[in-house]
């Protein structure tokens, strides 16, 4: 259980952080409200305390980078998980590299 509260208290202290470095912006300007933002967090919050054995991270800021691109990525219909680009059939190549 120790563990658990030091990766939520890593991430609070990563979410103040990206809120005062102004990261934020970039999201807003992108269509995501500062209350959705915060959402996000709380439900970044709560993933961490269900999922303890994989909170562990290095850069708490690209973790929550990501989980905001993937967040605006579904609010906007793409598909995130998508091997290859839109109207592109195949996508591997030899070796399994990805072909767009």
């Amino acid at each position: 259980m120790a563990d658990m509260t030091f990766y939520v208290n890593g991430l609070k202290a990563a979410q103040k952080e990206f809120i005062d470095s102004n990261l934020h912006l970039s999201f807003q300007a992108a269509g995501m409200s500062m209350d959705d933002i915060q959402r996000e967090f709380e439900i970044m919050v709560s993933w961490v305390k269900t999922e303890p054995h994989k909170g562990r991270k290095k850069n708490w800021i690209r973790f929550i980078r990501g989980w905001l691109t993937r967040e605006l990525k579904k609010q906007s219909g793409v598909n995130y998980h998508a091997k290859t680009k839109p109207g592109i059939t195949g996508g591997y190549k030899k070796g399994g590299r990805i072909e767009l």
